[in-house]
């Protein structure tokens, strides 16, 4: 394919593909289709990333760990259940636990709640205003449809970053930087500014333990 907007996305999936796996590969003919056809279903970009978030995640958890290479094609069947809770605009994750819609969404913001009261110190005070306005929304979200919640939590997520980054500790910005330079070595790709941006900002918010405050996790 050669439409500019789609060697964008492509690049945008192999280079963020590449810092998750630590591994200088390029895509695969394979993986190469598999990105294709997302581009092709206006699959956001976005939500391939987080995919790829919640796969290495999961990996990481598992006592033993392969050392084969991880393929993008691996997260095939990840990356279709999480497109069918996106399209139901976060309610697929019900269908493995038959919850309805209010089970959902107050499983997920219970959850979000605890983990924001497991920041590290320095970020307390901003993980208790965002905590308050996480259970201020809880209060009122019967009825508000799914779309709107997520925008509800976007703001929230917001102003807690713009603190964190208006009052951030140099240090804590040379560790972050230390390991996203850490990452491009192992990955052996240039990146661009915005993916850069984004995985310093990741380290960053793991390195303060401070949580995604989506419904999707």
């Amino acid at each position: 394919m050669t439409d500019p907007d789609f060697r964008t996305y492509f690049n945008r999936v192999e280079s963020c593909f590449a810092l998750k796996r630590g591994q200088p590969m390029l895509l695969s003919p394979e993986e190469y289709e598999l990105v294709e056809d997302l581009y092709r279903r206006e699959i956001p970009i976005e939500l391939v990333v987080r995919c790829m978030d919640l796969y290495f995640e999961k990996q990481a958890r598992k006592k033993r760990r392969s050392r084969r290479p991880v393929f993008l094609t691996h997260l095939r069947d990840d990356l279709e259940e999480l497109i069918l809770e996106f399209n139901r605009k976060g309610m697929g994750a019900q269908r493995l636990s038959g919850a309805t819609p209010g089970e959902f969404v107050s499983s997920r913001l219970s959850e979000i709640a605890v983990n924001l009261e497991r920041v590290m110190p320095t970020v307390a005070d901003i993980a208790r205003e965002a905590l308050d306005a996480v259970r201020e929304l809880e209060s009122r979200c019967n009825g508000m449809e799914i779309d709107q919640l997520e925008s509800h939590l976007d703001e929230i997520a917001d102003v807690a970053r713009k603190r964190i980054f208006d009052t951030l500790d140099p240090e804590l910005m040379t560790a972050a930087e230390d390991r996203v330079r850490d990452l491009m070595e192992r990955s052996g790709h240039e990146m661009s500014d915005d993916i850069l941006d984004r995985f310093r900002e990741e380290q960053i918010m793991k390195l303060l333990r401070f949580p995604v405050i989506s419904l999707y996790g």
